[in-house]
């Protein structure tokens, strides 16, 4: 029933009961009392303030009438999401009004999953002609779900204010995308879900293969293990590495050496470029990634000559600064592959040389390089 029509019934009863107020024995009751009743009742229905307002009446927003506009009936794995039931009053909530006839020229499309760390929201919306995607990640279902209500009723009450309403209400930038131009603060501790950027710390766990020149007489191949704890673009990273021996060439007495090397490595990387994936409705959107890293290296390198008359272990200290790129690919939810072409530059050059019986050097057998090269490549869990 519409307000005018509330007003015209409740006024004809009002002049009914003053008409028969005449005959009646307590006519000061009816004019005092009932009357005004009735016209109070009749403001509490119609809703005044609206109607001087120019805004028409209606119930809360029936949300099985949301026309162009898609979410879920079910949460997944009977999550705490916002369902269907309840997305009209949610918005309302948020918009501090009702909904009204115009805010349906928007289209509002949600998809909700479950992923490794929590939940992750797909709001696709469409408006004008243009076409928006907003990816939402949370530890729970109800975060993400208030993250995309807090979207819709900024786009909502974005478009009221570009056409004539009130002014639309701000916050921080990182709270829209493709959807709102102006964006608003979450109310009561809602909507804290953030999109694929947002700083998370994780750890992961790394074994690859290592390709050295320069350290060791010959080139080698050895491997590298390591752990590494990351937060947003920085990551601090603990490995241990290890090259298996390799013989150095004869010298002209005949005599060589054969010399390897273990060694752990403290290291920092900070990402210099991100690469999100082409989709961000894909269950694993796949990113890259191109960062800078610096670090330090502690270890032994070990020797043993070969072809002499008094062959002895050798064992000198390891100690050198570490340079590398760092390009990681992520494959999905947990794995991801790392290049890592680096410097390696030992503070102090190591010499294996060949003696006589008294101890004087004879023959220099291997120096360490200045600088050596290193290629790693590793597969990594992260979690």
């Amino acid at each position: 029933m519409r307000a005018r029509d509330i007003i015209d019934v409740c006024l004809l009863a009002a002049r009914r009961l003053v008409g028969s107020s005449v005959h009646s024995p307590r006519p000061a009751v009816y004019r005092h009392g009932f009357v005004p009743a009735i016209l109070v009742a009749c403001c509490a229905l119609t809703d005044l303030p609206s109607l001087a307002r120019g805004q028409s009446v209606r119930p809360g927003a029936d949300p099985r009438a949301l026309p162009g506009w898609s979410w879920p009936d079910d949460p997944p794995g009977g999550a705490d999401c916002i369902v269907r039931s309840d997305l009209a009053q949610r918005i309302e909530a948020q918009l501090g009004g009702p909904l009204r006839e115009a805010d349906f020229t928007f289209s509002f499309s949600a998809h909700i999953e479950r992923t490794a760390d929590g939940f992750r929201l797909v709001l696709v919306s469409e408006h004008g002609g243009q076409h928006g995607e907003r990816t939402f990640e949370g530890a729970t279902c109800r975060e993400v779900s208030e993250a995309a209500v807090l979207l819709i009723a900024l786009s909502l009450d974005d478009a009221r204010a570009s056409q004539g309403g009130a002014p639309a209400r701000e916050a921080p930038a990182d709270a829209t995308q493709s959807g709102a131009s102006k964006a608003a603060p979450a109310q009561g501790g809602q909507a804290t879900a953030q999109a694929h950027d947002r700083p998370r710390a994780y750890g992961g766990l790394g074994a690859g293969a290592l390709l050295d020149v320069g350290t060791l007489p010959r080139a080698a191949v050895g491997v590298e293990l390591g752990v590494s704890l990351a937060l947003a673009r920085s990551r601090l990273a603990l490995s241990a590495l290890g090259l298996p021996a390799v013989q150095s060439e004869r010298a002209r007495d005949g005599s060589r050496v054969e010399v390897g090397l273990w060694a752990a490595r403290l290291g920092y990387c900070h990402t210099l470029l991100a690469m999100p994936g082409a989709s961000a409705a894909a269950r694993a959107s796949t990113r890259a990634s191109l960062g800078a890293c610096l670090g330090f290296e502690l270890g032994k390198a070990f020797g043993r000559g070969i072809d002499l008359r008094l062959p002895e272990p050798i064992r000198l200290l390891w100690a050198a600064g570490w340079l590398a790129a760092r390009v990681s690919v992520t494959l999905d939810a947990h794995w991801g592959l790392s290049l890592e072409p680096a410097l390696a530059m030992p503070l102090q050059r190591g010499r294996f040389v060949s003696s006589d019986a008294q101890g004087a050097a004879r023959v220099t057998l291997h120096t360490q390089a200045l600088v050596a090269g290193r290629v790693s490549l590793a597969l990594e869990l992260s979690f």
